[in-house]
């Protein structure tokens, strides 16, 4: 039996750690590293990896989420075996799903204006934008999606929403909510000039996020930065999806 070290930072690694347990693997939590031999040591999403622990040559692979490429390439340089267990399209697509989720949670608790027939804008069609155009749609929302390829607004259109190239934004005075999932600056102080005062942003994409925060916060706009929404909102079953691709992992490398 493979023994296993988990590091249970919080809800969603302890829960990792209870459905391993419950697939013939021995697990020992820790919120910390210890120095002992491990078939693999379970890191959090997005670690905080440092040179020491990627020369402990005491586990024999190491799992984390969202690595970067550097800590893969100092992992290699070090002779470690680093795996990046969301580094796969059902995990991405199941995540997106819960992402998706818990905005419409978001905007349904901060907002004075129903979800119901309301005008949403959606910054971008990946993943996220996608399945969030799916759910918002079961509301009857008046939806508008950017996207930057042809393709994706051929797609857009042919699915029954609205479309509007993602450079050519100007105006977003009609929408009661905007929800950014492009990871670069789009909702800049040009565009947030014409938010209307009761519109809801929520920002889904990962730090810095698309928007001029700094505007929004001097101009009291109703906006939120969502992030780590599936381990805030659905541990569990988040969990449980991370969970499959470890296991995946360790079979396929035992």
């Amino acid at each position: 039996m493979k023994k296993i070290l988990i590091i249970t930072s919080d809800d969603r690694q302890k829960h990792i750690a209870t459905y391993l347990k419950q697939h013939h693997l021995i697990i020992y939590e820790n919120t910390e590293y210890v120095k002992d031999y491990f078939d693999a040591l379970i890191l959090p999403m997005s670690p905080l990896l440092n040179k020491e622990l990627l020369q402990h040559n005491s586990y024999k692979m190491i799992l984390g989420g969202r690595l970067s490429k550097d800590d893969l390439e100092i992992a290699k340089k070090n002779k470690i075996e680093l795996v990046d267990y969301f580094d796969n399209e059902y995990v991405k697509y199941e995540n997106a799903f819960l992402t998706a989720e818990a905005a419409i949670a978001i905007a349904i608790n901060n907002s004075v204006i129903s979800l119901k027939n309301s005008k949403c804008l959606i910054t971008g069609f990946g993943r996220i934008g996608k399945i969030l155009a799916k759910l918002l749609n079961a509301f009857n929302c008046d939806i508008t999606i950017t996207a930057r390829k042809d393709s994706d607004l051929g797609l857009i259109n042919t699915l029954g929403y609205k479309s509007i190239y993602t450079e050519e934004l100007s105006d977003i005075s009609k929408f009661n909510y905007i929800f950014n999932t492009i990871p670069y600056p789009i909702l800049d102080k040009r565009l947030l000039e014409t938010v209307q005062k009761k519109a809801l942003i929520i920002d889904l994409a990962s730090k810095p996020g698309g928007t001029d925060f700094s505007y929004v916060k001097s101009k009291g706009l109703n906006c939120i930065h969502a992030l780590s929404l599936p381990s805030k909102f659905s541990p569990e079953s988040d969990a449980e999806i991370l969970s499959k691709s470890i296991l995946k992992i360790l079979s396929e490398r035992s």
